[in-house]
């Protein structure tokens, strides 16, 4: 059964890709400046009852082929992904195939649906939702794989920073989606499930955003006959991902306060911080902030106009940078340090 429920309040103003204002329609949000589009209104459907969701076996041996071959050719048979989870992974046919193909790999897949109960014969370890996957050094995975699941997902901002949780160094993430609508002759998808719709533009946005590097992507791949046109990506999770906290040690060696707590907060800096070393959230809109199972409440701007010999400061929004230091030059705040994102990250 399909629950209607409407879009949450931060997706109806701002674009989750980019981080462009949203404009709307009579169905959807949609972004002018990357394609990326959200549905108004939202269908839950629970997929725990269903099962035999592939039913053209020929179709689902052909996808799977087709998949598989653009993964090899990718790699050029020469790669060495030890671990691999894919979500959504139905029957694990997928993972049965590259199995076999691949002897020495272990498969995760995760499957809500009845179809679980084929994938246990085709897959090495299963489970129904990626929360129970325990967040260790034990179960890092070299490569994530994802086919028509993302645009199901409400929430992809968790999805992708418990991927990131869950990558090995140098992980890669191997992704398809309709392409828009999924058809030249449609343009927007009737498909009441699908709560996101991507472009190519939109789709690489979202990754880069989530510290992807995109390294190769195409549309125009057969899903069904609904969906005949769908994008396929491969994007490799940037090194300095892994070297954020130590780095935030280095260059911040002493208590620090983090100004901005967007998008850009919780994609690149929030799961590195030491939370005993943060000494105040500032941020103009949002009030309080919850993390690490702590609710702290926020400093505003306004509050520390005239402030001296403020701690180190993190800007902790790419977007936003200039006009921060603006700010805090017209207003005569001081910050022993002031680290902007770019920074940070080590970017040119």
């Amino acid at each position: 059964m399909l629950n209607s429920a409407n879009i949450s309040q931060k997706n109806k103003n701002i674009c989750i890709c980019c981080s462009s204002p949203l404009e709307q329609n009579q169905n959807w949000f949609h972004c002018p400046n990357c394609g990326y589009k959200v549905r108004k209104i939202i269908s839950k459907r629970d997929y725990s009852a269903m099962a035999h969701r592939n039913k053209d076996l020929n179709n689902l041996k052909e996808k799977t082929q087709s998949r598989f071959k653009y993964l090899n050719d990718f790699f050029s048979s020469k790669w060495n992904a030890k671990c691999i989870l894919e979500l959504g992974c139905a029957e694990g046919f997928f993972l049965h195939h590259l199995k076999k193909n691949q002897v020495h790999i272990i498969t995760t897949g995760i499957e809500p649906s009845l179809d679980q109960n084929l994938a246990q014969e085709n897959v090495d370890r299963l489970y129904k939702n990626i929360s129970e996957i325990d967040l260790d050094e034990t179960n890092k995975f070299d490569l994530i794989c994802s086919f028509h699941v993302l645009e199901h997902i409400e929430d992809l901002e968790s999805i992708f920073l418990t991927l990131k949780k869950l990558s090995a160094p140098n992980c890669f993430l191997y992704l398809e989606v309709p392409n828009q609508s999924g058809s030249e002759y449609i343009e927007e998808d009737p498909n009441l499930e699908h709560i996101h719709s991507f472009s190519i533009i939109s789709l690489n946005y979202l990754l880069e955003k989530y510290g992807y590097e995109v390294l190769q992507n195409s549309s125009g791949h057969y899903e069904s006959a609904s969906y005949q046109n769908s994008i396929r990506v491969i994007a490799k999770l940037k090194s300095n991902e892994y070297n954020l906290k130590e780095r935030i040690k280095e260059i911040v060696p002493s208590n620090y306060y983090i100004w901005g707590l967007g998008g850009d907060f919780h994609g690149y800096v929030k799961d590195f911080i030491d939370i005993e070393s943060v000494s105040g959230f500032i941020d103009n809109s949002i009030t309080s902030i919850q993390l690490f199972d702590k609710v702290f409440s926020t400093i505003t701007p306004s509050s520390l106009i005239n402030s001296q010999n403020l701690e180190s400061l993190i800007i902790a929004s790419g977007n936003n940078t200039n006009e921060i230091l603006e700010y805090i030059k017209n207003n005569n705040i001081q910050f022993n340090k002031i680290i902007s994102l770019k920074d940070l990250l080590q970017e040119d």
